[in-house]
């Protein structure tokens, strides 16, 4: 005799949502390079949600394994993996790992359907730029990678004219200037808008402007476009020192200070194609003594040993004589 469901089995059945299915005519994402001769179409788009709130998770606190290599590698590995696990093959990131240039399309959607907006809101919300760049890195790619994201809304295409005034502003704030540059982001942006030999003029670099020298720059011509690029950097700094008057006349003391690494920010796919962190911390060691030979004047001697740059120890000698002119106030002795 056939046993009869319970409600509750029942229940717990019907309640799962269906998923899309590639071969429903409900196309989801589509990954392409080479004008359209390599093609790759996610076959598990249920898994997105999960993935996407896990990347994100992991992207928001890079600043904890960017600049680990053996990290970075494991990470990498695992972008391979799920990309894998969502249909995105590893025979075919090998492919991509050869190319220069990826597009990724988001397809449009019934937006009456809960199950298929909340899937496709999670693939908007899904990394790709960086799982790819660092899965294709992780299968042998070398050369810089541009990804790009499509979506089409209907509208007839309209190929805008170049722009002829483009302004390309990079900031690398301090020492940053001197481990990073952006010749290739300069070459790519001048190929993109044409202003390369005899166009060149028609795209004006700044680099590290301050926030008055930029306004004022924006404010004095009609620009075309304006591209922004550069490193965020956040830091602190502190010190400790004392000083002991162990006669008089005479002082000595001994001071520390340091600047914390700090957080900078190059974003996700810069991480992925190698730009990391300098492993430093911007240090100095000073110490002093001085002599009041009256209550009008002081000498000081004071030795310091500056390694606030990467890779270089700046030993500083100072003397210093104050002299005081004028009235004063009665001494309090």
């Amino acid at each position: 005799m056939a046993k009869r469901p319970s409600k509750r089995n029942a229940k717990k059945k019907a309640s799962k949502p269906a998923a899309i299915k590639s071969g429903s005519g409900n196309e989801l994402v589509t990954i392409r390079a080479q004008n359209g001769v390599l093609i790759a179409k996610p076959d598990h788009p249920e898994r997105l949600p999960r993935l996407a709130q896990q990347w994100n998770y992991i992207l928001r606190g890079r600043a904890r394994w960017a600049s680990n290599p053996d990290l970075r590698s494991t990470i990498a590995d695992r972008a391979v993996e799920d990309l894998n696990s969502i249909g995105v093959h590893r025979d075919f990131l090998r492919q991509l790992a050869l190319v220069d240039r990826i597009e990724v399309e988001l397809h449009d959607w019934d937006r009456s359907d809960a199950d298929t907006t909340r899937i496709h809101e999670a693939a908007a919300e899904f990394p790709w730029e960086y799982l790819i760049s660092a899965a294709t890195r992780s299968e042998g790619r070398f050369q810089s990678l541009l990804i790009t994201r499509l979506l089409r809304n209907g509208s007839p295409a309209v190929v805008p004219r170049p722009p002829e005034q483009v302004l390309f502003v990079e900031s690398a704030p301090g020492r940053l200037k001197d481990a990073y540059v952006f010749g290739d982001e300069e070459d790519r942006i001048r190929a993109a808008v044409g202003a390369i030999g005899p166009y060149e003029d028609d795209m004006l670099i700044k680099r590290t402007p301050q926030i008055s020298e930029l306004r004022e720059e924006v404010n004095k011509d009609k620009w075309d476009a304006i591209h922004v690029t550069g490193l965020d950097a956040h830091q602190a700094g502190w010190y400790v020192q004392g000083v002991y008057q162990f006669l008089p006349e005479w002082r000595a003391g001994l001071r520390y200070d340091q600047l914390d690494e700090g957080t900078w920010d190059a974003g996700p796919v810069a991480s992925a194609n190698g730009v990391l962190r300098p492993d430093f911390t911007p240090r100095r060691y000073s110490a002093m003594i001085d002599w009041n030979p009256s209550e009008f004047s002081r000498i000081r001697l004071q030795f310091n040993q500056d390694k606030s740059q990467l890779g270089l120890t700046d030993n500083q000698i100072f003397v210093q004589y104050v002299y005081s002119l004028g009235s004063h106030g009665a001494h309090k002795f």
